[in-house]
């Protein structure tokens, strides 16, 4: 299986165990955690849209998805707070959570296409 694949599957099961560990209970390091939801929105978008990229070499269609994981992520996160985590709904979490996922999925914009070797070159550089 290919190395992108393995982390794309392994993320999601990482952050389910990150979210119900007992010791973390939504501890926020800042005042109001508006720092910590804008870092996760761009890591995790930043990773899906880099992935996404790789695949398919569509820096649009890369960005669209990691914005929407972010959005998704921040959506959902939102909806269960109260029941799961012990919080209350706070839609400027969610707000923080898609301005870091916009700038995160951004990370794909500089990359470069990779450029196609020649096949007569590549076989030449072999035989001789």
């Amino acid at each position: 299986m290919n190395k992108s694949i393995k982390l794309l599957l392994s993320l999601p099961l990482i952050l389910v165990f990150l979210s119900f560990n007992n010791t973390l209970s939504s501890q926020s390091i800042t005042q109001y955690g508006y720092p910590e939801h804008f870092i996760g929105g761009a890591l995790l978008s930043g990773a899906v849209s880099y992935l996404v990229y790789k695949k398919t070499e569509n820096k649009t269609k890369a960005w669209l998805v990691g914005f929407g994981a972010s959005l998704v992520a921040g959506g959902l996160k939102e909806a269960v707070d109260p029941e799961v985590f012990g919080g209350t709904r706070n839609v400027r979490d969610f707000y923080y959570t898609a301005l870091g996922g916009a700038l995160g999925a951004s990370v794909i914009l500089p990359l470069g296409r990779r450029k196609k070797k020649d096949s007569l070159s590549s076989v030449s550089e072999f035989v001789w």
